[in-house]
């Protein structure tokens, strides 16, 4: 009886462990395409944007990050503002969505709290938009609350850290995980192809 639920807890841990290693694999695909595609957009930034994917990591726990759509849109945005020079440090829109998702599971959203959800679906996922003509009847009738929303939401999903990759202290970024695993298996791979130095550990 022992060795059968020793057995059971080894194949559930197994199991677990083999799905967090393909999410991860999941996820470090996306990523490392939107990274192609914003090196692309920005070549004068090439280099630090090559660089940036610790910067790209959630920071919220959510199973929303297992959904590509998501984690590109979450990834655009951050790789522009690299890009751009803009504040890393804020939250996504992506994340924002994340965040109003799980809101709206206890309490029903309505007015300025709906308008912002579907102005921050709309920049996050623009080939997924849902309820144009909601979004914009929001906008007319609350774009000032939406405009507070937006700016206390993303503040409090910000970061403290700094640059060179303003997130990549947060413990979601360390390098035990399974996304920072598969990724620095993937970018070793990648060094010969690469043509820049890789920073030292």
């Amino acid at each position: 009886m022992t060795k059968k639920t020793n057995d059971d807890m080894l194949t559930a841990l197994f199991l677990e462990v083999q799905r967090e290693v393909a999410e991860a694999s999941k996820f470090v695909d996306w990523t490392e395409d939107e990274i192609d595609k914003a090196m692309k957009r920005y070549s004068e930034q090439a280099d630090r944007i090559f660089h940036a994917f610790a910067l790209l990591v959630p920071i919220l726990s959510s199973r929303a990050w297992g959904v590509e759509f998501v984690v590109r849109g979450h990834c655009r945005e951050l790789l522009d503002r690299v890009g751009t020079g803009g504040n890393t440090k804020r939250g996504t829109a992506a994340e924002c969505c994340i965040v109003m998702s799980e809101v709206s599971k206890g309490v029903p959203l309505h007015g300025a709290a709906s308008g912002f959800y579907l102005r921050m679906w709309g920049l996050a996922f623009p080939d997924h938009k849902v309820w144009d003509d909601g979004a914009v009847h929001h906008e007319a009738l609350y774009s000032g609350q939406m405009d507070d929303l937006e700016r206390d939401v993303r503040r409090k999903l910000s970061v403290t850290s700094t640059c060179p990759a303003d997130r990549s202290a947060h413990p979601a970024a360390s390098s035990s995980t399974p996304v920072m695993t598969a990724f620095r298996g993937r970018r070793i791979a990648r060094r010969s192809h690469a043509q820049r130095a890789w920073p030292p550990d």
